[in-house]
């Protein structure tokens, strides 16, 4: 074989796994982002007895079309909770309406009082919800 021809097989060889990791990489499964979720609304109970678990429903803001609930994280101790909403995007094409979504958050306490919870919104703003637990 010819040294050009030689040479042009082995680059193709080279280049056939890294094409082929390009059009897997552009598998609309494989891309995935969480971040931080702006909470618009929080309705639900404003009592609980001690132990009592009650369902808040949050009201938050997603990023595109492919932002489904990731998780909720609590911050802080005592009776004021810093609540963040972190949105899990999956998927490489989603659609770029930004859809309210409505997710459950579950508190529940074993020490009675007044409780505090800072749901975060845009521009580190904060939503108090007052819960008395008694």
């Amino acid at each position: 074989m010819q040294q050009s021809t030689l040479f042009k097989l082995s680059v193709i060889l080279f280049l056939i796994p890294v094409l082929a990791g390009c059009v897997k990489a552009s598998n609309p499964d494989d891309c995935f982002f969480s971040a931080n979720a702006n909470v618009t609304q929080v309705t639900g109970a404003t009592t609980a007895a001690v132990n009592q678990e009650i369902d808040l429903t949050v009201s938050w803001t997603a990023q595109n079309g492919c932002g489904q609930l990731q998780n909720f994280t609590e911050l802080g101790g005592g009776n004021t909770i810093t609540v963040n909403v972190v949105a899990g995007y999956r998927g490489c094409v989603c659609t770029q309406n930004a859809p309210i979504i409505n997710s459950i958050y579950k508190f529940k306490r074993a020490v009675a009082g007044t409780y505090t919870l800072q749901f975060l919104q845009a521009g580190n703003v904060t939503l108090s919800y007052t819960i008395v637990v008694s």
